[in-house]
């Protein structure tokens, strides 16, 4: 099977393929605000380096939220562009189980063996993205969801009590730094990577898992709501 993984979440945008199940090829860019004009050409240079073709994608798994608003209807729009030119399968992947993949990766260079990662990414007002995993097998051990710091908090408090804990996600430091409880678990920091996209996409397809290309939205968690600014630049024209 040959697979591309996006990831356009968050600020880190990344394409990576994997063939038969091995990292082929990959490219990450850390710029936020510049997926839109960046994804479709790193898309086309990753496929080269592999001397590949759009068509001979079996599949493009995306990164699918919690996640920027933004970043996610880019990701998943160029996604289903692929899918439906080239007649590809479309898998949508938890963006927080994605992050706890590439932190157990990091966690084990360093020697650790969690039997819990968590993944804490920030949204707004005290709040963050929340979801925990199983070390080991990454079943969910607690499925995203919207969580107060002090509710994220309070439940990883009580998870490291039962073993090893690690966190991750933009919004960990926040929470260890807040709570005298959190004393005991390690924080990793590192980037989510398409690659781990990919990989879990492929687990996904092998167990039947495929998303409808025509329904599939990404997972926002919380509803978007379009602000009209306070101000424009055609406020200061003098007419």
């Amino acid at each position: 099977m040959i697979i591309l993984g996006l990831e356009t979440a968050r600020s880190v945008c990344g394409v990576a393929l994997e063939v038969d199940g091995r990292p082929t090829a990959s490219m990450t860019l850390l710029r936020p605000r510049s997926h839109s004009e960046r994804l479709v050409p790193m898309v086309v240079e990753t496929l080269a380096r592999a001397d590949l073709a759009p068509s001979d994608l079996d599949a493009v798994a995306v990164s699918a939220g919690p996640g920027s608003y933004t970043g996610l209807r880019i990701g998943v729009s160029t996604a289903k562009g692929l899918c439906f030119g080239i007649g590809a399968r479309l898998v949508g992947v938890c963006t927080l189980a994605a992050y706890a993949r590439s932190v157990i990766s990091a966690a084990e260079a360093r020697g650790l063996t969690p039997d819990c990662v968590a993944i804490a990414v920030g949204s707004r007002r005290g709040e963050v993205y929340f979801g925990a995993f199983d070390g080991h097998d990454l079943s969910d051990i607690m499925m995203p969801g919207i969580l107060a710091d002090e509710e994220a908090v309070a439940w990883l408090a009580g998870e490291s009590s039962k073993g090893a804990v690690v966190l991750g996600g933009d919004a960990a430091s926040r929470l260890i730094a807040g709570s005298n409880s959190l004393a005991g678990i390690k924080e990793i920091h590192h980037l989510p990577r398409a690659a781990d996209v990919a990989a879990l996409g492929r687990r996904a397809l092998e167990r039947g898992d495929e998303d409808d290309l025509d329904e599939f939205e990404p997972y926002y968690l919380k509803d978007y709501i379009a602000r009209r600014p306070s101000g424009t630049v055609f406020d200061r024209l003098p007419f």
